[in-house]
């Protein structure tokens, strides 16, 4: 099994994930085996296979109530 490590903003902020998944309004949702799920306002910028690694890149969420 292979799983990765997700560097935002140039930090891992979390490891062994199995599942990435693109939403809708920039988020990308993150699944790891013994962690809860996590959805992050960024995208996708690289995936490295050789360093199981996906890197994103934050996203400011934009409050449409002011």
């Amino acid at each position: 099994m292979c799983q990765a490590r997700i560097i935002l903003d140039g930090q891992e902020i979390m490891k062994d994930v199995i599942l990435v998944e693109p939403l809708d309004g920039n988020k990308v949702r993150l699944m790891a085996m013994f962690e809860p799920i996590q959805e992050v306002s960024a995208k996708i910028v690289k995936i490295d296979l050789m360093k199981n690694q996906i890197v994103l890149d934050p996203i400011e969420e934009v409050n449409e109530d002011e």
